[in-house]
């Protein structure tokens, strides 16, 4: 007798569920992919309406091309697609969308109407229900031609993952923000977003510096790049964010993820930014399909280039251009970031930050043997090794202590209100987190479309670093913390420390309960030993 075997063969509604999960995140993939089969299609015009953000109701409208009844049946099963035909195809993708998973993948977890007709004759048109992956009912229907998908009860049948599912309010931000990069990579093309029957994000077909302006606003345009496949708009030195959400990087209409080209752009700009600060642009590249690879990430996010060194290049030469600079060649750039020595060191060389289990830092010192400040840096001597502490970031956990153990914020009132000016999307996650914001000291309002009245902020931020504070919680979404984002950027707004000032912020440091990490987990204090700095100058121990 043979013992019960251990594998087994997945059922097919096992197998579209996971292959859902690996596509599905939540109701922005929906309308990313539909949207992208929109395109595809050859649509000039395409609505989105959603309801309880996606949850509810997801319905997206086009007038493109549309299908037949043979083709729309095709389109439900695994791997059916009209965008590939070999697995070489797969390395010259002009569409896109290619896997032939999407519309299978969201059929699977939901209950899904496709109405679509390649012709305008009456009775033209085909209707699909299907529930959960099962075609319920095919028939006729009036429709011209284009197709309209809708999507309703979003894993209803996926309860673990439904579970895990964000409010109402912020998944519609996410689909606001999905559409409105959508939108950017494609300027030709007229664009509505609906939420509970109201219009949040509407563009009609135009220019793209006109469709940059409308979904980004007019800092995005102070400079101009058109250069060897390059072209797009910077904005200026002075308009920049503590991270890269302001960054669109769209490579053959598709809106990638490439950190080496936002690494040539930050170049590009020089000693014009500071090392905590990053630039906005919008960038478009004309790249041969041979040369890219965009089947590198399930949801299509990131690409690969074959020749990177020539890309970044490029995009450097294009954007120094555009700035104005002397265009010399990428590999003659200073790297964007330096330690504070004056050459570089060997590659071994590391500064090593503190673990945790090496962190067992008493609550009081006898003097700390100090050799004084350098920039934001606390130098000091602890006989077999050198000690860092970023001042910086000791300011920021220090307030965020402060902030966390406080039971109530205050509050000051502005003399003169100040208006901010966001984005649909950002002002839809503004919006999801207001409760939030006013228990800490804030009182905005909406002023008009997608501008926000702020009249009071927190008694431990001044105005400007409040509305630094708005404008990231407004980009970051439901991930970014609030108290965080406060601690950050008034430790951040200082960066000149006296000597009695840092040593007692040190002092203070150690008494926190976390001291060996800022409140975005970055190490507050690294130490060089003697055989590093001995390696710096080729020297023997």
């Amino acid at each position: 007798m043979t013992a019960a075997s251990k594998i087994r063969v997945l059922s097919e509604a096992t197998i579209n569920q996971i292959a859902a999960g690996e596509v599905i995140e939540n109701s922005a993939s929906v309308v990313k992919e539909l949207v992208e089969n929109a395109l595809d299609a050859g649509a000039r015009s395409i609505k989105i309406e959603i309801k309880a953000g996606g949850q509810q109701l997801i319905r997206v409208s086009d007038n493109g091309s549309g299908m037949g009844r043979d083709d729309a049946l095709l389109s439900l099963e695994r791997h059916a697609t009209s965008k590939i035909r070999s697995a070489e195809d797969l390395f010259s993708l002009q569409t896109m969308g290619f896997r032939g998973e999407a519309l299978a993948s969201i059929a699977a977890i939901s209950r899904f109407t496709l109405i679509t007709a390649d012709s305008s004759e009456l009775g033209a048109g085909t209707k699909i229900e299907v529930e959960g992956g099962k075609i319920l009912s095919v028939g006729p229907c009036a429709r011209t031609r284009g197709a309209t998908i809708e999507v309703g009860s979003l894993f209803f049948n996926v309860p673990a993952r439904k579970k895990f599912q964000k409010s109402a309010p912020v998944n519609a931000a996410e689909v606001t923000k999905a559409v409105s990069v959508l939108s950017l990579s494609h300027p030709e093309v007229a664009f509505e977003l609906v939420h509970n029957d109201a219009v949040v994000f509407k563009v009609d077909e135009e220019p793209l510096e006109k469709r940059v302006e409308h979904v980004l606003g007019k800092e995005f345009l102070s400079l101009k790049v058109d250069r060897e496949g390059v072209y797009g708009f910077v904005a200026s030195h002075e308009e920049t964010r503590h991270n890269r959400t302001g960054q669109y990087l769209f490579v053959n209409s598709r809106f990638v993820q490439a950190p080496l080209i936002s690494f040539a752009v930050r170049d590009a700009f020089g000693g014009r930014l500071s090392s905590d600060r990053h630039p906005l642009y919008v960038l478009y590249l004309e790249v041969d399909p041979e040369g890219v690879d965009v089947n590198v990430h399930p949801q299509k996010k990131e690409v690969r280039f074959c020749d990177e060194k020539e890309m970044r290049a490029k995009v450097y030469g294009a954007v120094a251009a555009s700035l104005g600079k002397e265009s010399l060649s990428f590999s003659e750039q200073p790297t964007f970031a330096q330690p504070f020595f004056t050459h570089s060191p060997p590659e071994e060389f590391t500064f090593r930050a503190r673990e945790e289990e090496e962190v067992a830092l008493p609550l009081l010192l006898e003097e700390p043997d100090v050799l004084g400040v350098f920039s934001h840096y606390l130098l000091i001597n602890e006989k077999e090794h050198l000690l860092l502490v970023d001042l910086v970031a000791a300011s920021a956990r220090l307030t965020f202590d402060a902030l966390s153990d406080a039971a109530s914020y205050q509050s000051q009132g502005l003399a003169i209100p100040v208006t901010l000016a966001l984005s649909p999307a950002e002002s839809l996650a503004l919006d999801a987190r207001l409760g939030e914001l006013t228990a800490c000291g804030f009182s905005l309002r909406l002023f008009g479309k997608n501008h926000w009245i702020v009249d009071a902020i927190p008694a431990s931020l001044n105005e400007a670093e409040a509305a630094q504070a708005v404008r990231k919680i407004a980009a970051g979404g439901p991930e970014e913390s609030l108290i965080g984002t406060m601690a950050q950027i008034a430790g951040v707004h200082k960066k000149r420390f006296l000597l009695q000032e840092a040593i007692a912020l040190y002092k203070e440091l150690l008494r926190s309960k976390t001291p060996d990490r800022c409140p975005q987990g970055k190490p507050t204090t690294a130490q060089v030993n003697h055989e590093e700095i001995a390696r710096i100058f080729a020297r023997s121990v």
